[in-house]
């Protein structure tokens, strides 16, 4: 029986191709993520890498060939990468990149209140953490109530699925942006994600288990970080998002899964901080 963190540390080593740019951003942010949880050198070096390959010394992004003023509303999904980028190694090319990528996120934001689907949901994890992050930490929260609404929108017609696993893993990760300072908000938003969290853990045995289906592992990894973050019950959520983690990754191919290996990451992290380390494959 193989541990899956080496499995995650070997994965990283060979060539991982991504069916889709929000794939490739969830590779970053997963191996991020496990650096932090792990500490191993082998989740730094390859984040490091990529997004020195990424970033151009004038904050452009360098997969989307285009120098920042030319790049208009496209967003990347890579906002909290760039953020974590800058606090750690200091080099203003990444503050540069986020400082364009913000511009994009609020003007895709503005689009998506006007005509928001269901099927948004992953789009909202790669751009309102990030939105809410920059707002804490650069624009003085001025912009709170445009990511709340949003929030509440999406919640009323969330959709089915993994999309509902996708809302909660955005919404968790907005709330651990936030400051408390605007109680209101945070008091909102942390009543929806219990609301849903309740909901979807009641019916948690009717959640699909095959590896073709991701409600589970989105669902657990949502639930650990707000336990995390106080938002839910450590005693009553915790291990049930263990479980959904646990029980899922333990039936993985992660052969067939390489190009979703950054979901996993994201996952394992949070169940890795749970000292839940003891899944195989």
């Amino acid at each position: 029986m193989k541990n899956i963190e080496s499995l995650l540390e070997k994965t990283l080593k060979e060539d991982i191709t991504s069916e889709s740019d929000a794939q490739a951003v969830c590779l970053l942010a997963g191996s991020r993520q496990m650096y932090e949880a792990s500490g191993s050198s082998v989740y730094l070096d390859f984040f490091m890498h990529k997004m020195e390959q990424i970033v151009c010394g004038d904050g452009s992004i360098f997969v989307l060939r285009q120098k920042p003023e030319d790049r208009k509303m496209q967003c990347t999904g890579m906002g909290r990468e760039l953020l974590w980028m800058y606090a750690y190694s200091g080099n203003e090319k990444y503050k540069k990149a986020a400082d364009w990528e913000i511009v994009s996120v609020r003007e895709q934001t503005r689009g998506l209140l006007q005509k928001y689907s269901g099927e948004d949901s992953m789009l909202l994890y790669l751009t309102q953490p990030f939105y809410m992050e920059y707002e804490t930490k650069y624009h003085n929260k001025a912009e709170y109530k445009t990511i709340v609404e949003l929030l509440s929108v999406a919640g009323r017609c969330m959709a089915a699925g993994e999309g509902a696993g996708w809302y909660l893993m955005a919404l968790a990760d907005v709330i651990g942006c936030m400051s408390m300072e605007i109680y209101e908000h945070y008091r909102f938003l942390e009543e929806i994600l219990k609301k849903n969290v309740r909901r979807l853990i009641k019916d948690s045995d009717s959640l699909p288990k095959d590896e073709d289906h991701d409600l589970g592992i989105l669902l657990g990894t949502a639930v650990l970080k707000a336990c995390s973050q106080k938002n839910l019950n450590l005693e009553k959520y915790a291990q049930a998002g263990l479980s959904l983690i646990g029980e899922r990754m333990n039936a993985l191919d992660f052969v067939k899964r390489k190009k979703t290996v950054g979901l996993l990451m994201m996952a394992y992290a949070q169940f890795l901080r749970f000292g839940g380390g003891h899944v195989s494959a």
